[in-house]
């Protein structure tokens, strides 16, 4: 079977992988929140155009 070896340095790396993704994680966060918020101004300036060619029409 697996020797004790084996099974350490999985561990080792399940550590490094994990403080990684955590490490980056709340960046990713971050940057998704400001990129939604800017979508949704941008989402309501087209639709007041499309409301106000509709009126002049």
């Amino acid at each position: 079977m697996f020797g004790i070896e084996f099974f350490v340095a999985l561990f080792v790396t399940a550590i490094i992988v994990y403080f990684i993704r955590k490490k980056f994680a709340p960046n990713k966060k971050i940057e998704e929140a400001q990129l939604r918020q800017k979508d949704t101004k941008r989402n309501m300036k087209i639709e007041r155009r499309k409301q106000q060619n509709k009126e002049v029409k």
